[in-house]
């Protein structure tokens, strides 16, 4: 018997603890018990001031104020109970709604991004374009959850662009050793573009709105990895490329007046006939950097020794450095 008694109390305690008991204790019979306890109080008080006629609760004089005293108790215990659960019931299907709002956007936002990542890959451009701006705008309307994911993926397809872009030849190598200079027909050829694609990747990727979001979200600049990326004549005027890893990256005849390459790796980087005026360099690793006819005019706080540290020569240099490499740094 006291086994049976123990397995029935177990039962009981285990369905009063249950969350489906619990959320009806809580929203079906709690409230309505604390609201009939309340009714009850304010019944009481507007009776003792008059404002209602003598409730079933207290003496009769006849029949007639009873039934009457009755009614009005009945319609404020309605008001009090029926009303809120009404409320409650509301505010539960408003956050179902919501919720339901919220898992239908997330899975239209997936397709999205899985639409305009499968176009980077088309092969017509207009194609890869439209991707790449669908891509941009996801990132703008929900950067918390996609900025650093297409951050990685744009940076991906700058590295490695679909349908091989051909690497132009060092012009390092096509120097003549007794002039320095390039020869005749390699001067002769039409130095190569950027394509379109890439270049509107990264004027996305270098603008100022992209690298406040990803300050603001966390996202780090290193994230920018354009390592050994083929950009000849790229434009990146102003751009922000702050930390961003450069190492071995193509960009001969680039625009890079006033860009921001602070704290940035450019080892190796070619930046042979490259537009660097007024670029920020603060911090830039520029160890075996090709500088072959550069323009560094007015190049902020470019040092000694980051200059010693490169290739070539270039056509204009800050006032402050020594074009002898020999120069002893600080």
């Amino acid at each position: 018997m006291k086994a049976f008694f123990s397995q029935t109390w177990s039962g009981v305690s285990a369905i009063a603890t249950s969350p489906y008991v619990r959320w009806l204790w809580s929203a079906w019979v709690r409230y309505p018990v604390l609201a009939i306890g309340l009714g009850y109080a304010v019944t009481w008080v507007l009776e003792y001031y008059g404002f209602i006629e003598a409730t079933m609760f207290h003496r009769q004089t006849d029949r007639v104020n009873y039934v009457a005293g009755g009614r009005n108790l009945a319609l404020i215990y309605a008001a009090m109970v029926v009303g809120p659960l009404g409320l409650l019931l509301a505010i539960e299907r408003s956050v179902t709604a919501k919720r339901q709002a919220e898992t239908a956007e997330r899975g239209e936002r997936n397709s999205r991004f899985q639409s305009g990542a499968g176009m980077l890959g088309d092969e017509t451009l207009a194609v890869r374009l439209g991707g790449i701006y669908s891509l941009r705008a996801l990132a703008e309307n929900d950067p918390k959850t996609y900025l650093h994911t297409i951050t990685d993926l744009f940076c991906a397809i700058v590295r490695n662009p679909p349908h091989d872009v051909e690497r132009p030849a060092d012009p390092e190598k096509e120097m003549s050793q007794e002039t320095g200079e390039l020869s005749e027909s390699e001067a002769a050829k039409p130095p190569p573009v950027v394509r379109q694609d890439l270049q509107a990747i990264i004027t996305i990727l270098g603008s100022k709105a992209w690298a406040t979001s990803m300050e603001r979200y966390e996202v780090p600049r290193g994230a920018l990895d354009l390592r050994s990326a083929v950009l000849p004549r790229a434009n990146l005027s102003g751009a922000n490329l702050i930390r961003a890893d450069l190492r071995g990256a193509y960009l001969s005849d680039a625009d890079l007046i006033r860009a921001n390459l602070s704290d940035a790796d450019l080892i190796g980087a070619n930046l042979f006939d490259a537009d660097l005026i007024g670029a920020n360099l603060i911090g830039a690793d520029l160890i075996g950097a090709k500088l072959f006819d550069a323009n560094l005019r007015g190049a902020r706080d470019l040092t000694q020794g980051q200059y010693n540290s490169t290739k070539g020569t270039p056509v204009l240099l800050p006032d402050d450095i020594n074009p002898d490499k020999s120069t002893p740094t600080e």
